[in-house]
């Protein structure tokens, strides 16, 4: 049977709203792209992103999934994903540069900033920034990290006070709770931030961020 295959937007809007349901405490379902002709690539959804500039620039846990939970075919399906949706540029915090060769082979120019421990994070941050800036006038961006923990956190608040969608750092570590990203000790080692800095919004964030790795 064939089946249409939607386009981003119309995937987006589909993880808009499994957000929504999941923040008012229902059961979430999730939405799965799938074959138009037996012979074209099967496309999914990321399981954990968040868009900083809707369909420009977003932030992830790494294509295919994180750690042992990574798998190669996942990875190719989310990355035809991403390519869908006008990514062209992936910039990598990871430790490591698995799976960048494949993603460049698949299209995409890569830039790598790994993130080792919270002090050199905090420095290298603005590297990472700096790239990002730098591909985003090529096209759109992803940024991703190994698992959607708090070193996601902490790019994701980086990003948003670049680009002036937070004035504050306490603005910024809100925003990132409605990401659904958990605010903890490493996030703030790394942005500098107060254990006082994390609001409910923040706290909240983590919680939501375990139902979905459930």
């Amino acid at each position: 049977m064939d089946f249409c295959v939607p386009r981003c937007g119309e995937l987006a809007r589909s993880r808009h709203t499994i957000d929504t349901v999941r923040h008012s405490g229902d059961t979430p379902v999730r939405t799965i792209v799938v074959q138009t002709r037996k012979d074209e690539p099967v496309e999914l959804e990321p399981r954990t992103y968040a868009w900083i500039i809707d369909g420009r620039l977003a932030v992830a846990e790494r294509p295919g999934g994180g750690g042992r939970s990574h798998r190669v075919l996942r990875r190719q399906m989310e990355l035809d994903w991403w390519a869908d949706c006008g990514v062209r540029t992936i910039v990598s915090g990871m430790r490591s540069k698995h799976g960048l060769l494949d993603a460049a082979l698949q299209g995409f120019q890569i830039r790598w900033n790994p993130l080792i421990d919270p002090t050199q994070a905090s420095r290298m941050l603005a590297h990472l920034i700096e790239d990002v800036t730098d591909a985003l006038s090529d096209g759109g961006v992803l940024v991703h990290v190994d698992r959607p923990g708090e070193w996601l956190a902490a790019v994701d608040g980086a990003l948003r006070l670049q680009f002036g969608l937070a004035a504050t750092l306490d603005e910024a570590l809100r925003q990132v709770g409605e990401d659904g990203l958990p605010v903890g000790p490493i996030t703030l080692a790394i942005l500098g931030a107060r254990p006082d800095d994390v609001g409910a919004a923040a706290r909240q964030g983590g919680e939501v961020m375990h139902q979905a790795a459930a």
